[in-house]
């Protein structure tokens, strides 16, 4: 499973997209009856992409919400991928951002992990899925991703952003990771 990042540039915020295709990440650790404590992602197994930007951030679930696309393709918004349920994190403070790349990122305000299609039907990785349906409003979180660029397809270059880690924190360990 490949997690993709769109960033969004609005008036109040630069956000970013989770778009969950089918190819990069699993592995959630999980003990009996109960939440995962983290999900853990991967990266493509792709030498011809480059990394632009790393990024690792604490940061506040605010909500999952359901988002329509701006209508900018003909398959949209129930076709595009881009409308549906979005679990909504507030950025609060960056631990790690580092641009390798003429072409890299700035800082986010907010990240958004889509976790249903249009028709709300789940999208993704089951185990990034069961995190996030885990958490609740308030609830502090870690999150790493990295932006690359290179040829996916033959013919086509394109970014995509791997969710690396998305893990449940609680204060004390928000303290010493700002530390």
């Amino acid at each position: 499973m490949k997690i993709v990042l769109k960033p969004l540039m609005t008036a109040t915020a630069l956000c970013a997209i989770l778009t969950v295709d089918a190819m990069a990440a699993k592995d959630a650790k999980q003990t009996d009856n109960q939440s995962p404590k983290a999900y853990v992602g991967k990266m493509p197994d792709n030498d011809k992409l480059k990394v632009l930007t790393e990024h690792k951030v604490i940061a506040t679930f605010q909500e999952v919400k359901f988002r329509r696309c701006v209508g900018l393709t003909g398959r949209c918004p129930d076709r595009c991928g881009s409308s549906g349920e979005f679990a909504n994190f507030k950025i609060t403070d960056y631990l790690h951002h580092k641009k390798l790349g003429k072409y890299g990122e700035d800082k986010y305000e907010s990240y958004l992990a889509q976790i249903s299609d249009f028709h709300r039907k789940p999208q993704g990785d089951p185990a990034l899925l069961a995190h996030i349906e885990s958490l609740e409003k308030g609830d502090q979180v870690v999150i790493e991703w990295k932006h690359l660029y290179g040829e996916l397809r033959t013919g086509g270059s394109s970014p995509v952003r791997p969710l690396l880690l998305l893990k449940k924190i609680d204060q004390a360990e928000a303290k010493k990771l700002r530390d």
